[in-house]
């Protein structure tokens, strides 16, 4: 079952944004933190049939899925997808998991008038490959094994246009004004990988100059809307980073009632928030780790 626009409601009177908030929301209360669990980039959430990563929300979704899960797979099919490889999936038992994919649409406009693109969101329903038989083996490749903390420190190194980042002081910060990175010394962090997701982070929120991606952060007044959007932002850029990278350290991952109840009271005055931000933060991440832009999520037609 798939929405063609997210501004289209269901029958419940729910948009895409409304679903994947409550979806997000139902994780939080449940004291998971989505954008807080790292994972190897061998182990990113890809489709079974393309093989291409998903991006956005739907990395954070599907590897929530998986851990709760405990599926062993990190690939992902549509419904269309079991059916065109002869698969087999045991409807009684197996529940499917949410995606979404941005889709364009022409508008309709006047007779001689330039033509014009639309933008909506629309979802899909996958499962997991750990949840369908029958479906052919794919080859393993050797998985390339790089030290997490090398590789972490090639991520500033090889940034295009990176700030400069000044030392020393116990706060970290990115300055907008002056466009540098304010950073504690590193021994001053209870781990390396600590410190590279406080690096991160500050850098995520350094590719907001014009000289980057010139993202517009709005006023950035502490507790606004524009606030939490760029601190999520931030946050799940940091995470991608990690994923990329291979950092899993638990001294990394916050999951205090107090961190949880803020994201929970801004989701819960924003159904946009999420969507929004983890689109932005998968172009930050995109743009620091010199990833290029690839093919949509899902190839396939929609599972109806």
């Amino acid at each position: 079952m798939y929405r063609k626009s997210s501004k289209t409601k269901s029958k419940t009177g729910k948009t895409v944004y409304d679903i994947v908030t409550e979806k997000i929301t139902t994780l939080l209360e449940a004291g998971h933190i989505p954008w807080q669990k790292p994972w190897k980039m061998s182990d990113a959430p890809k489709n079974f049939v393309s093989h291409r990563r998903y991006s956005g929300v739907n990395v954070f979704m599907l590897t929530a899925v998986r851990e709760i899960k405990g599926y062993t797979s990190t690939e992902w099919l549509t419904q269309n997808q079991v059916n065109d490889l002869g698969g087999y999936v045991d409807w009684a038992k197996e529940k499917r998991t949410l995606i979404i994919k941005a889709a364009t649409f022409d508008k309709k406009v006047a007779e001689g008038a330039k033509p014009e693109t639309g933008f909506s969101m629309i979802y899909y329903q996958v499962y997991n490959s750990d949840q369908v038989t029958g479906l052919p083996l794919h080859l393993k490749y050797p998985e390339v094994i790089i030290d997490p903390i090398t590789a972490a420190e090639l991520v500033y190194t090889n940034m295009p246009g990176r700030p400069e980042i000044k030392t020393g002081g116990d706060r970290a910060s990115y300055v907008p004004r002056l466009d540098y990175v304010k950073m504690p010394k590193r021994n001053s962090f209870k781990s390396a990988e600590y410190y590279y997701k406080t690096l991160w982070h500050e850098l995520a929120h350094s590719t907001s100059n014009a000289s980057r991606l010139n993202r517009d952060v709005g006023a950035h007044v502490f507790g606004s809307q524009d606030y939490s959007r760029e601190e999520l932002v931030a946050e799940m850029s940091s995470a991608f980073m990690m994923g990329a990278t291979g950092i899993e350290n638990d001294d990394t991952i916050t999951n205090s009632t107090g961190y949880i109840k803020n994201w929970l009271t801004a989701l819960a005055s924003d159904s946009h928030l999420v969507v929004s931000a983890a689109s932005q933060a998968q172009k930050v991440a995109d743009y620091i780790l010199c990833i290029k832009e690839e093919a949509p999520d899902v190839t396939d037609r929609p599972s109806k």
